[in-house]
């Protein structure tokens, strides 16, 4: 299938044009310019091998198109210097007070590095229904500049993104944006990566669309809704820009495949923001319908740990399946290697029969399947993907996280999946 090469970056018009590159960016007129002033380093010794120091930050002021006004005093800039890695790690907190009377809190995680190399991606906290809002549902990166008593910060959106519903239920507001590099490929993440690290990482979840969508408008809320609860969802498809329907060429198996490898690239780049924030060792494979049948396809990757099947299985009569559909034989559930959960849509469902077959033919890894009588389309599109969005969840939460509390849902006799409305719950004897 011929790869278009749409290089999703920054606020375009049209999703053809190409991203624009690091340099570009730093063109473009900053949202806002912070002139913040500093105090002396105080060191504060050592941490886990890193030389550790806070530098005070006393003051400043701030101005953009829209918005003006004051850093407050009180905050610091807590940096560690990387030895082996040859880096200052940054992270700066306080708070800013615009004229207008809103105080936004500020955390500016990134990393200096030699030859002037300087990441940085501030986190901006708003209250709600102030003017300056829209500063939480969008991310931001910005290019720093030492002056007399020390350092001016220009503050630039650097990618097309769109928070849904809030950003989820979870603890962690979720954001859908574009990455640059990426090519047809949309991320859903936490907007505020500063709770993960090595210590605390990122599970992955790699996403195929309904019809082989190159696009997972249709998915949207169900994997934003995931996100906000601590994951990083890298999900086929181009940036969907608006909520319409996709109307384009089919994606390919092979672009599940770039997800999990931009996971590990990203996850060892010092340079890139994820930079030991994923956890690599705990990646699902999952789709819906004819995505599912991509993930399946891609089942044998020893990299994943756990596989989800929405809405689908492996054809038992592939004489029926639609033109340009992945189509493996019943053979490749051997390749199975990990835990697997069906998430069907009952009877009604046009994948049912397929999805209970490569269910009953599961015997050598631990297998589940769910099934809630609401045809095809799931709940996906309900608010924060409805009864499909928890389940997955929790599957998720226990195989991925190891969480006790979640496996209830799905362990013993007595589960709480067998009491939740209308569902019903078949596991397999492994």
């Amino acid at each position: 299938m011929k790869r278009t090469a749409i290089f999703l970056f920054a606020t375009l018009v049209f999703a053809t044009q190409p991203a624009l590159t690091d340099e570009q960016v730093k063109t473009r007129p900053p949202e806002l310019e912070l002139r913040v002033k500093c105090g002396p380093p105080v060191d504060q010794g050592e941490a886990e091998g890193k030389r550790c120091r806070a530098i005070p930050i006393l003051g400043g002021t701030f101005e953009g198109p829209a918005i003006k006004g004051t850093v407050l005093p009180g905050g610091a800039d807590r940096q560690q210097d990387d030895k082996e890695l040859g880096v200052t790690w940054l992270d700066a907190e306080y708070d800013i007070m615009t004229d207008d009377g809103t105080k936004i809190h500020v955390r500016n995680q990134g990393v200096m590095g030699k030859e002037g190399f300087f990441r940085a991606s501030p986190v901006f906290t708003v209250p709600p229904g102030t003017p300056h809002e829209w500063m939480n549902h969008a991310v931001f990166t910005c290019t720093l500049t030492p002056v007399q008593d020390g350092v001016r910060l220009s503050v630039r959106k650097v990618a097309r993104s769109r928070m849904l519903e809030d950003g989820g239920t979870g603890p962690y507001r979720a954001i859908m944006m574009e990455v640059a590099g990426f090519a047809e490929h949309t991320v859903f993440r936490p907007i505020d990566l500063s709770p993960f690290n090595e210590k605390k990482p990122l599970p992955v979840l790699v996403w195929g669309n309904g019809a082989c969508a190159n696009s997972p408008i249709e998915h949207a809320k169900f994997l934003s809704e995931i996100a906000s609860h601590g994951y990083l969802v890298l999900a086929t498809g181009i940036y969907p820009e608006t909520d319409k329907p996709y109307r384009g060429p089919m994606s390919c198996s092979a672009q599940q495949i770039e997800s999990i490898d931009w996971a590990f690239a990203q996850n060892a780049d010092p340079k890139h923001e994820f930079f030991g924030k994923i956890d690599l060792k705990h990646i699902c494979l999952a789709g819906m319908s004819c995505g599912g049948l991509q993930a399946l396809q891609n089942c044998a990757d020893k990299r994943i740990a756990a596989v989800m099947i929405c809405n689908s299985g492996l054809f038992k009569n592939p004489a029926i399946a639609m033109p340009n559909m992945p189509m493996p034989r019943k053979e490749k559930l051997r390749d199975l290697h990990t835990p697997v959960i069906y998430i069907l849509g009952g009877k009604p469902d046009i994948a049912y029969e397929n999805g209970m077959d490569d269910f009953r033919r599961i015997d050598h890894v631990p297998a589940i399947a769910a099934n809630l009588p609401v045809g095809h389309g799931g709940t996906y599109m309900h608010p924060h993907g409805g009864e499909f969005g928890v389940v997955a969840r929790l599957w998720l939460d226990w195989q991925l996280k190891g969480d006790e509390t979640a496996a209830k849902m799905f362990v013993g006799e007595d589960c709480g999946l067998s009491k939740r409305k209308g569902w019903t719950i078949e596991r397999n004897a492994k």
